[in-house]
Order: C-alpha cells, then structure tokens, then sequence
C-alpha cells in the first residue's frame, strides 16, 4: 500500500510540472497537434479516395468522421497545461470588447456604480473619522474629558471655546477656567494625573518665521504634564515638562509634530535647538512628536506647534488680563485617564466634590448660581464634538448611502438581463462550437467583473 501511494503521488507531481511546462512553447505545441491532426485526415480521406469515392467528398467525410477538430485542440490544451492564466486574460480581453461594442450600456452602468459606491465612500470615510477613529496614543480607551452641562443656573458666564447640543437638548461645553484646572489637578485623581490642552485654532492663527519665511501654522497649549499623560514621548529632543510650564510668560520652548518636521525642516536632526519665532516671540523647539500623533483636541487634523499654557500671555494675549488667573473665563480642556478599580461614575461623583470646591474657592457664586455638575466624555477621540453631532444623523445617512447603491446596484442587474436576451444566438453558437457551460458563465461572470471594477474605480475617485 506504501509502493502504491508513493508510485500515485510521483504520477500526481509529474503530471503536475508537465502542466506547468505546458504553459511555455503554446504556439508550437498547438501547431504540432494541428499537423498531426491534419495528417490523419489526410490519410483517411486517401482511403475513402481508395474506396471509390471522389476527392472532395472524401475530404468532407474525412472530416465529418474524425470529429470536432477545434474541441479536440482544446481538450488537448487542457489536458497538456494549465490553461486558466491564459483564458481568464483572453476572457478579461474579450469582456472588455464587449463592454467597448455597446458603449451607452456600460457609460450608463459604470456611471450608477460610482456613484453609489462614491456616495457610500464618502459617507463611511466621514462617520470613520469623527466616530471611530481613535487618537494616536497609548490605550485611548483609558481617556476620559472633563465637560458640562450649561443652563440659565450655572455659575459660568464667560466659555470660550467649541460646544454642541445632545440628545436631550442640553448645551454640552468642555472648557474649564485654569484656576479651576490646577486644582483640580492638585486635588483629585479619580482620573489619575489631570492635564489640560487648548486648541488655538478655535480662536486665532499664530504665525511662525522661519529662516525669514513667515507662514500660518497651528498650534495647542498644553500644560506641563500633558505628554505623560498623553502616554507619549519624542523621537527626537524632549517633551514639555513640568519645569516648561511652572511660571507664567516663561516656558518659551515648542514641540513640533512629525508631519511639521517632515514639511518644513525635511527630517533634519538639527532642528532641535532652532529658534522659530512665533507671533514675533522667539520660541526654542526642544522635540519632535511621533508621527500619527495629533494631539488632543482632534485626530485628523495635527497640529503644528505644542507649547506650554504658560506662555499664553505672550502668544495669545487677551484685553482682559492673565487668562491663566482669570476664574471667570472658563476655556482650557481638562482630560485624564480613568483609573484601575475606579467606574466612570466614581470618577464622575468624585470630580463633582472637588469641582465644586474648586469653583467655589476661586470665584464668587451667587445664592441663585450652582456649579455645573460634570460630564465624563470618552476622550479617546479628543475633543470630538463633531462626532455628538454627528451621531444621531450618521445611521440615517448610511442607510440612505446604502440605498442609492441598493438601486444603483438593481439598476445594472436590469442592464444586464436586458443585454444578455440580445446575446442568446451568441451563447448558442459557442455552446455549438464545443464550449461547456461552465466555461460560458465563466466569461459572462468575467464581463461583470469587468464592469464592477470600473465602476468601482470610478465610486472611490468620485468619493475621494
């Protein structure tokens, strides 16, 4: 039984590379069978001739007596290689020609695909990116941003900074005074280390001057602890530290983000050191973010520059005063990473003690005030108020994206049946000719693949 499996898997390997060579040298072998198969049919019309019968006739009847010569070359090709590489390039050729003999068909399905499949890219690539694409940081999952609720009772007058309304109809606001954030930070750690983040953007464009070249860039304040807790470092120099950001109009260093260091400093090592000015304040670029890495406030868009909260008087300098001892302007993020053992509404409960508290300690409340309750939002996204805003109406266009490709799809099926009814003399004369079934589906499945690519191409240049 050995012998006999060994002797049946040297058969199967031979006959295997013998296919595989096969592939090579086509062309002679078909004309080799082809002189072969015409020398048999020259001698059996000779014999006819023999018999009695005339040469013409005799060659008909030699022919009509050996068979389909064309199946007979083809169940020769099959037999001596693997045909599929080349068939399923001669079926891709011949699809396309087919597609190119009725041009309004295929002009008219190509454009019902892309653009069902261009308005469910476009709308997949939206809802991806403000519902579920994280920032680029150590366990995202763990961040938790601090907000409230803002009603006619509440304390805060004077927000600044982005808000959206809920489910409920309630005004959700994620900006916090700094006084309020420091001791927040020295008092609670329900959510570890507080560190707090503001995005410029929201309220103004700084510019920088390199090497005697002005341009816009964006940039985040973000206190000295906010890259440890972020859970990140530098590839290149140091993070801001706690030193950075300890006194106010001091700390005049920057980090800039990889895709920065990319655009305008060409990866140089010797960026660390250089002086930037920044909204004519000399600012020195200690390190370099990793790349990916956007910061905290949105996980698209990155940001250019990082620098301490505590030179938000030079660089963002406000009429009022020291926005950094200012309790009633309510506009730094504050964000920190849910800790092990502690739930959500622990944390929520604890931070609703020592946000009254510190409200309270830094600012005048009125008998006919409160301070607003906290909000625990995941962070994991950083500061996506697009997404609340976008949750309740992104189900109901997907479903209506989904439908324009539901009836775009039903609209090609209809082209389709309605093209294959003119093609039945055509399936009928290469059944005839000797092709099997299968190998008929095969092309017709070809041609729709054919379709679907183009049209598919066509959906991602149109969504993109």
């Amino acid at each position: 039984a050995s012998a006999g499996s060994k002797i049946v898997m040297t058969s199967l390997i031979l006959q295997f590379i013998s296919r595989l060579r096969g592939l090579f040298g086509q062309g002679k072998a078909n004309r080799e069978f082809g002189d072969e198969v015409e020398t048999h049919i020259k001698l059996l019309s000779e014999r006819l001739v023999r018999q009695g019968m005339s040469r013409e006739d005799a060659v008909w009847a030699a022919r009509r007596q050996f068979g389909n010569t064309a199946l007979l070359e083809q169940r020769n090709r099959e037999a001596r290689a693997f045909l599929w590489p080349s068939t399923v390039f001669q079926d891709v050729r011949y699809g396309l020609r087919m597609l190119a003999k009725s041009p309004s068909v295929t002009a008219i399905a190509i454009t019902s695909l892309a653009l069902g499949i261009g308005a469910n890219t476009a709308i997949f690539t939206l809802a991806k990116a403000a519902l579920f694409d994280a920032l680029s940081v150590p366990h995202p999952d763990q961040l938790r941003l601090l907000a409230y609720t803002q009603d006619e009772r509440s304390v805060v007058r004077q927000d600044w900074g982005d808000f959206y309304t809920d489910s409920q109809g309630r005004t959700v606001i994620a900006s916090f005074s700094y006084p309020v954030y420091q001791r927040l930070r020295d008092r609670d750690h329900s959510l570890g280390e507080l560190f707090a983040f503001v995005d410029l953007n929201q309220f103004e464009h700084l510019s920088a001057t390199i090497d005697g070249h002005a341009q816009v860039v964006s940039a985040e304040l973000v206190s000295g602890n906010f890259f440890r807790g972020m859970g990140v470092g530098t590839v290149l120099g140091r993070p801001i530290g706690p030193a950075d950001d300890a006194v106010p109009a001091s700390g005049a260093v920057a980090v800039i983000s990889d895709s920065f260091w990319q655009r305008r400093f060409d990866r140089s090592p010797s960026v660390i050191g250089m002086i930037v000015d920044v909204n004519l304040t000399p600012i020195t670029i200690i390190g370099v973010a990793p790349r990916g890495f956007a910061g905290a406030s949105h996980v698209h868009s990155s940001q250019d520059l990082f620098l301490p909260l505590s030179m938000q008087p030079v660089i963002f300098p406000k009429e009022t005063g020291l926005l950094l001892s200012d309790a009633d302007t309510w506009w730094v993020q504050i964000m920190g990473r849910l800790q092990p053992g502690i739930s959500d509404e622990q944390a929520r409960a604890s931070l609703g003690v020592s946000l009254n508290q510190a409200a309270r300690s830094t600012m005048t409340v009125p008998a006919d005030r409160s301070v607003p309750p906290p909000l625990l939002l995941p962070g994991g996204r950083g500061w996506n108020y697009a997404a609340q805003e976008l949750e309740n109406p992104m189900p109901v266009l997907l479903a209506l994206a989904g439908l324009v490709l539901l009836l775009a799809c039903v609209n090609v099926a209809n082209l389709l049946l309605a093209r294959s009814s003119s093609r039945n003399r055509e399936i009928s004369v290469r059944l005839a000719l000797g092709a099997s079934k299968g190998r008929v589906v095969r092309q017709m499945l070809t041609e729709s693949l054919c379709l679907s690519a183009l049209g598919g191409s066509a959906g991602l240049l149109l969504g993109y």
